[in-house]
């Protein structure tokens, strides 16, 4: 029955891991036999009828890893890696932040989520010596030593601890979609919102009166442009923008259909080529006016406050931090709620261990940084990964560079936007 009626079919029998997040959080309260939901997962609306529990062959995990893996196949390469994968799981156990080290060291495509491997079976997906580690494994946490494989060397935290529980879940699943009728009507009002309101004047003043509308900017757009903000495939909307026949303060007068999404353009500004103004980077510019007049701001009220950094921000009020950050590298360093800043990153690579640092004014916030500890990067025996990059990419600019000398003295004018 569940199969038949749901526009998204799902195996009755599931591991913990297939099961979404919505439901596992009320998993404990199921009974066999029971009736549950429906639940909202996404863009789907589910419900499920439980069914008891079964004991696979296989069991799951769920673990995350760092790997640092030699530059090549040499002794003194695999020597050098084992060191830094070494020093990296020691700054973890001394209290660092397993996600941030794994984004800062982590040498496949699991670091920028923090070395999340999700949720995995015992069933050969893994590296031979990997599995057998993970799985030999009790309860969770990080994992003592590192473990080697082909690929490298890891350092572990099991997450979620291994189990061959299989649940009996039948689910009926069922989309959340827009009708024919319901799309019919929202573009009959787009079409009439872009006949009333021709000109970029109207629409400002239809936008204050209906709350409704959501505006998207979209500055400087080019004229091969194929993607506007989070618009993919706009390319009839950038061409409708650079006809000849429109003009600052048109509007489309048309609706553009884009993803489910009714859109109607306005033409806000344009640049002529060679003949940029100030003007054209206005919003730009006040932005960074305004953040470096609230910099100044900011730091003469902090230079006045004396004392320890918790009694700092205690005495400025709200919106001061102060947080504790592990391991920043120059090359790859962010500052928790801050994010990447250049700025800070080089300030606090030139205080010495234990010092404290004047206010100064970053690039996403204003800083008191005290630091305590550093130590230098290892160093590296072998630097032909580095060497190889630079070389790669030099080739690939040079190849791009010389296309582009040629068009500049062949003259050619590219007009290929007004068409396609």
């Amino acid at each position: 029955f569940a199969m038949l009626n749901s526009d998204v079919r799902t195996p009755y029998l599931v591991s913990y891991a297939e099961i979404p997040e919505v439901v596992k959080s009320q998993l404990a309260t199921f009974q066999v036999g029971g009736i549950y939901g429906p639940f909202k997962n996404g863009l789907t609306y589910s419900i499920y009828k439980y069914g008891g529990v079964k004991k696979d062959t296989l069991f799951t995990v769920r673990a995350s890893h760092i790997l640092i893996a030699p530059a090549n196949k040499s002794d003194s390469a695999k020597a050098q890696a084992q060191t830094r994968a070494e020093a990296v799981l020691a700054q973890i156990k001394g209290g660092a932040s397993f996600e941030t080290l794994a984004q800062m060291n982590g040498m496949d495509g699991t670091a920028q989520s923090g070395g999340d491997l999700g949720y995995f079976k015992n069933n050969g997906s893994m590296a031979k010596g990997f599995e057998k580690a993970v799985f030999g494994f009790s309860g969770t946490g990080l994992m003592p030593g590192l473990v080697e494989t082909e690929f490298g060397f890891h350092i572990v935290k099991v997450t979620d601890g291994k189990t061959n529980t299989s649940y009996r879940l039948a689910a009926i699943n069922k989309s959340i979609a827009s009708s024919q009728a319901t799309m019919d009507r929202v573009y009959t009002k787009a079409d009439a919102f872009a006949n009333a309101n021709g000109t970029l004047a109207a629409f400002d003043i239809a936008l204050k009166s209906d709350k409704s509308l959501i505006m998207m900017r979209a500055e400087r757009l080019t004229e091969n442009a194929s993607a506007i903000n989070n618009l993919a495939n706009a390319r009839e909307i950038v061409r409708w923008s650079f006809e000849d026949k429109t003009a600052v303060g048109d509007g489309s007068k048309k609706v553009f259909e884009q993803e489910n999404q009714y859109i109607v353009a306005y033409l806000t500004g344009k640049t002529e080529k060679d003949n940029v103004k100030v003007a054209d980077f206005k919003s730009e510019l006040s932005m960074m006016v305004i953040n470096q007049l609230k910099g100044e701001k900011i730091s003469a009220k902090l230079a006045g406050i004396k004392g320890p950094l918790e009694q700092i921000a205690q005495k400025y009020g709200a919106g001061a931090l102060v947080e504790t950050v592990s391991a920043v590298s120059l090359s790859n360093g962010m500052l928790n709620s801050a994010g990447p800043d250049a700025i800070a990153l080089g300030r606090i690579a030139g205080l010495q261990n234990g010092k404290r640092s004047t206010v100064f004014v970053g690039e996403n916030g204003v800083y008191v940084v005290e630091k305590t500890g550093g130590a230098p990067a290892p160093a590296l025996a072998d630097y032909s990964t580095y060497k190889n990059q630079i070389q790669s990419m030099g080739t690939q600019r040079a190849s791009f560079y010389i296309n582009e000398a040629i068009k500049e003295a062949s003259k050619i004018e590219d007009k290929r936007y007004k068409f396609y």
